[in-house]
């Protein structure tokens, strides 16, 4: 969501509120949901737990919906706790 959204999200829905390249978002119908890549990285800095990650890296990984080179590179600017599921599926895949 933009960062001025103000609306409160449902019990167990999380808003995410950055600003957004064009490449970081998609069109789903009628509404932008945010690319696979962006949405691995917004649920390892929300705190989702490095299991969780690994299943949706190797997931993103196996249907072509992620590159390895890519990850790698985006996933460097993450603390060491965040890297940790991504650098587990990497090693698996």
């Amino acid at each position: 969501m933009p960062p001025s959204f103000r609306k409160t999200p449902p019990p167990g829905v999380v808003l995410h509120k950055a600003r957004l390249e064009p490449s970081e978002v998609d069109w789903c119908g009628s509404y932008r949901i945010t690319v696979p890549l962006r949405t691995l990285l917004d649920a390892a800095q929300s705190g989702v737990s490095p299991e969780h990650i690994v299943e949706a890296t190797r997931q993103a990984l196996e249907r072509g919906l992620v590159r390895r080179q890519v990850l790698k590179q985006a996933i460097q600017g993450l603390s060491e706790a965040q890297q940790l599921g991504f650098r587990v599926a990497l090693e698996e895949a």
